[in-house]
């Protein structure tokens, strides 16, 4: 599946062209099934660990719901396509794109938080240690 309206209809409702057939219902809830519990622990772990990441606490609570509503968009995606109608296919496919760019800058705001840490642990040894060293 491609990132046109297009290849996410014939992935979904299959084409006659390809000789494709269209998704099963039963293997799309296979695939929801496991989908949903599983992006759903990984993206509650990363939005929590964001939780601790310097940054104004609107634009927390904001990226955190912009996150499991790609999510949710993304995997709802596909079912609309399939049996609502292909005319949903740009919804899938802003899921699928607003879904990774949340995992990318949730994993890039994490790994600078934690770098910016152990930087400032680094120079606070330097420098002589922590108040707790300096008033015993």
């Amino acid at each position: 599946m491609g990132l046109t309206s297009q290849s996410v209809v014939t992935y979904y409702n299959g084409s006659e062209a390809d000789f494709r057939p269209p998704r099963s219902m039963q293997s799309m809830l296979e695939t929801t099934h496991t989908h949903l519990p599983m992006m759903g622990l990984v993206l509650l772990f990363l939005t929590h660990l964001v939780i601790f990441v310097p940054m104004p606490r609107l634009t927390k609570a904001a990226f955190i719901v912009t996150t499991f509503g790609s999510a949710l968009l993304e995997e709802a995606g596909g079912w609309l396509v399939r049996f609502v109608s292909p005319r949903l296919a740009p919804l899938k496919i802003v899921g699928f794109l607003g879904l990774q760019t949340c995992l990318a800058v949730l994993i890039a705001a994490l790994a600078l938080f934690l770098l910016r840490s152990a930087r400032a642990q680094s120079d606070l040894r330097r420098n002589g240690g922590g108040i707790a060293e300096r008033a015993a």
